[in-house]
C-alpha cells in the first residue's frame, strides 16, 4: 500500500515526542517530565476550578490552558499550570 493510500485511510502519522499544538495549546506527552510532576484529567481541573467540564474544553480550545495528550487521546493538565492559570482569574 501507498503512502497517499495509507494517508487517506487512516489519517497522518501520530506526532512525535513535543510537538506542540499552536493552535488549541495542546502538546503530546514526553519522557522529559520531573518524577513528582502531577498530572489532572478534566474532571479534577474542573473541580478544582469550580467549572463545569465544558468549560475547561473551551479554555483549551481558545488556548488559555495547556494540556498534554497521551497515546490514548486523553487530555491531562499539569497541576502547576492550572494553579497558576487559576491565580491569573482569581
Amino acid at each position: 500500500m501507498g503512502e497517499r493510500a495509507r494517508l487517506q485511510r487512516r489519517g497522518p502519522r501520530p506526532r512525535g515526542p513535543g510537538f506542540a499544538d499552536q493552535r488549541s495549546g495542546e502538546t503530546s506527552m514526553w519522557n522529559g517530565r520531573a518524577p513528582d510532576e502531577k498530572f489532572l484529567t478534566k474532571g479534577e481541573v474542573a473541580l478544582l476550578c469550580r467549572v463545569e467540564v465544558r468549560t475547561v474544553d473551551r479554555w483549551v480550545a481558545a488556548g488559555k490552558l495547556r494540556c498534554y495528550r497521551t497515546p490514548s487521546g486523553r487530555l491531562l493538565f499539569r497541576e502547576a499550570d492550572v494553579l497558576v492559570t487559576a491565580n491569573r482569574w482569581a
